[in-house]
């Protein structure tokens, strides 16, 4: 039975910024992203929140009911009657469908609220600057839930591409290529609006995965030049809504290479980075074969196989206060469990180019088997809650939710159009 709201009760007392008393939670749906991704995150830090408020229609069809669940906790039945109980400075949690995103965010920020939103955050560049602006106006946290960027294949990927100290560079070298993908074997559509429902209301699998793949390539590597973007419906050519896709993004020309001992030479320029990120559900392959990441630079190459396990692990019932939460278990194959290294080395002796007409001799190659670093999306509330409290910053920004908004109308724009669109076009 959902809990009466009273709309003649006092307004509750607002939560003092800063102040370390767990901060009151609203959850906006109570779908499947709400219970799987979001209320074990929440649920596992509760010294930093409280599950105050769930937003759930009478009747929803989509999911159970919350109050049978949490009976303690209030359960509105619509949006805005939760912020007839909700005090000032609380954390709105926003799941529902993608097209509700901007004016559910807009009006909990007015209301003095900090808020996560699913991603994708908004639909429209100026959805997305106007909760920036929101965010602004009224001096809250907004952020977007991309915690695809604490997927353990991410997180190692990062720590390569990133030298440890100036005595040991990065074993991967300046990136030049990148392959991003996040394929699935779902050849039979389920339905639902992600599914269903045209790209402007937020459907397909551009707005869906291409949201995280995106937000992973514009963290790691900054805004593109141009992007080249193709987008189809695998499954079934007469439904409208893609299920493949397929982005490039066009990097410029890097500035001079620092000297490095092995290969280009100091001063090249390279031709500019392209990064490959697609995903289809139709690619028929088991994870052990998936290719997740395929990425080769001026030093070395790293190929990863297979999805992090958050996810599966979330969906069945773990959570991060388990110990082995975030990482693979012995029963996954190593080909998921490890990914493969190349580096290369200066050989013994290097002579220059064309020294008595021999070409120069090569780096050598070697190849060895790495562990995945554990994925960590218990660290994504944790952040939302230090970030409330004005400890740390969030890990997703308004200015990246505007600059993912942007990469991804762009991609649509290029499909569409079947030319590549430069990051600066209006």
């Amino acid at each position: 039975m959902s809990v009466a709201i009273n709309a003649n009760e006092s307004a509750p007392a607002p939560v003092a910024r800063g102040s370390a008393a767990p901060i009151p939670v609203a959850l906006i749906g109570y779908g499947s992203s709400a219970r799987t991704f979001h209320l074990p995150l929440i649920l596992s830090s509760p010294q930093d929140f409280i599950l105050h408020t769930i937003q759930q229609r009478p009747g929803s069809k989509s999911g159970p009911d919350a109050s049978a669940r949490f009976p303690d906790v209030k359960v509105a039945p619509t949006f805005e009657s939760v912020f007839d109980h909700l005090p000032k400075g609380s954390l709105v949690v926003i799941t529902t469908a993608n097209a509700t995103h901007r004016d559910f965010a807009v009006h909990a920020l007015d209301k003095g609220c900090h808020v996560v939103i699913e991603k994708p955050a908004a639909l429209t560049n100026e959805e997305a600057e106007s909760i920036k602006e929101a965010e602004r106006r009224n001096g809250v946290v907004c952020t977007a839930y991309q915690n695809r960027r604490l997927d353990g294949d991410y997180l190692t990927l990062l720590s390569l591409l990133r030298p440890s100290s100036s005595d040991h560079p990065s074993p991967i070298g300046a990136p030049v290529s990148v392959e991003s993908r996040f394929d699935r074997f779902r050849p039979l559509r389920k339905g639902g609006w992600r599914e269903e429902k045209d790209w402007e209301e937020g459907g397909g699998v551009l707005w869906d995965l291409g949201a995280h793949l995106v937000d992973q390539a514009l963290d790691a590597f900054g805004v593109p030049e141009r992007i080249t973007a193709f987008a189809t419906s695998g499954r079934d050519a007469s439904h409208n809504v893609e299920d493949d896709f397929l982005v490039h993004f066009h990097y410029p020309p890097s500035a001079p290479l620092p000297p490095d001992s092995i290969a280009p030479p100091p001063g090249t320029k390279l031709g500019g980075l392209r990064a490959t990120l697609s995903a289809s559900c139709i690619a028929s392959k088991t994870d052990g074969e998936q290719i997740r990441w395929n990425v080769c630079g001026t030093r070395g190459s790293y190929e990863k196989r297979g999805l992090d396990p958050q996810e599966n692990q979330l969906k069945a019932g773990s959570t991060p206060l388990d110990a082995s939460f975030g990482s693979y278990g012995d029963s996954d194959p190593l080909s998921i469990r490890l990914g493969r290294l190349t580096t290369s080395a200066a050989p013994a002796a290097v002579p220059s180019a064309g020294a008595n007409g021999a070409a120069p001799v090569q780096p050598l190659l070697t190849a060895q088997d790495i562990p995945t670093l554990p994925g960590t999306y218990g660290r994504y509330y944790q952040n939302v809650a230090r970030a409330i409290r004005g400890e740390e910053k969030v890990f997703v920004s308004t200015d990246d939710i505007v600059r993912n908004t942007k990469a991804l109308l762009l991609a649509r724009k290029s499909v569409q159009e079947w030319r590549s669109i430069r990051w600066d076009e209006a």
